[in-house]
């Protein structure tokens, strides 16, 4: 049952590290993401200017036109969802692919939340854990917030259940374990998820599972559905009775986890909704 592997998770399960599984997954610990891919058409820089006279100060470097943030060329668009849009980029400063992600424009209309959400974004980009997928800048371009990924090749796990349906105990367990690790690694840093889903844990090409969007997808969702008006949740079904009432802690990404684990199991959730808090709290599952 789910407690049980819980447990079995706690622990390692070191049972299951020889089967060979599906998704042939590896539990070495992770090389260095590969950096060798052809990079994006480089802008042209401007002509260099004749040199400054001796003993003039020495100028500040111009940003490259047309760069993000002066270094990051913008490739086509990748992903998008309810906080933004995800592009593939060009890290020129130390040539490799990245992810950018270019947060909703709700942030341009209100200069405090925009500020907190900086805030909590250079919070979260001082994690660093070989399985979250790790925010290396935080740029504002154009009045919009670009926040700076490593780029990952490999499938979220909600586009392997959407190929697989479900996936056997071995592979979860290999892909959980690398989840819980991540996990417990931000809980030690003060960082919660809270929008811990199958969609924010991302499996690469050499079977290594890497969660991403710590806290930052959930403070973002809040914001924009306040300043929009609008319901941006979306995550209902896999939020912890507490988190409907306004109230996040540690128990409550596990929660989460359960409920990504049950689903990645089963192929299904145990709470479809509508009423997702109701069906909660009488464990109508």
């Amino acid at each position: 049952n789910l407690f049980s592997l819980l447990s079995e998770l706690g622990g390692g399960y070191k049972d299951s590290r020889d089967r060979r599984t599906r998704l042939e997954l590896r539990t070495a610990r992770p090389p260095r993401i590969p950096s060798g891919a052809t990079p994006l058409p480089r802008i042209a820089a401007p002509k260099e200017s004749a040199p400054a006279p001796a003993g003039a100060p020495a100028a500040a470097p111009a940003a490259a036109p047309g760069l993000i943030g002066g270094k990051y060329d913008l490739g086509a668009q990748i992903g998008a969802g309810g906080t933004g849009i995800v592009f593939i980029g060009y890290d020129h400063a130390v040539k490799r692919k990245i992810a950018l992600k270019k947060m909703h424009s709700a942030f341009r209309s209100n200069r405090t939340v925009r500020e907190r959400f900086l805030q909590g974004a250079r919070i979260v980009a001082q994690l660093t854990h070989p399985y979250i997928v790790s925010i290396h800048d935080v740029v504002e371009h154009d009045q919009e917030i670009y926040l700076v990924f490593d780029y990952i090749e490999g499938d979220s796990l909600d586009q392997l259940l959407e190929k697989h349906k479900r996936l056997d105990l071995a592979d979860c367990t290999r892909i959980f374990d690398h989840v819980c690790q991540a996990v417990d690694a931000a809980h030690r840093g003060r960082v919660l998820h809270r929008d811990l889903k199958p969609s924010n844990i991302i499996v690469d090409k050499n079977g290594f599972a890497k969660v991403l969007d710590f806290d930052l997808a959930r403070e973002a969702k809040d914001t924009i559905s306040k300043l929009t008006q609008s319901d941006n949740s979306g995550t209902l079904a896999y939020m912890a009775p507490e988190q409907h009432l306004g109230d996040s802690r540690r128990a409550s990404d596990v929660y989460s986890l359960g409920i990504s684990i049950y689903e990645t199991l089963t192929g299904t959730l145990p709470f479809k909704g509508p009423d997702f808090l109701a069906q909660k709290e009488r464990k109508k599952y």
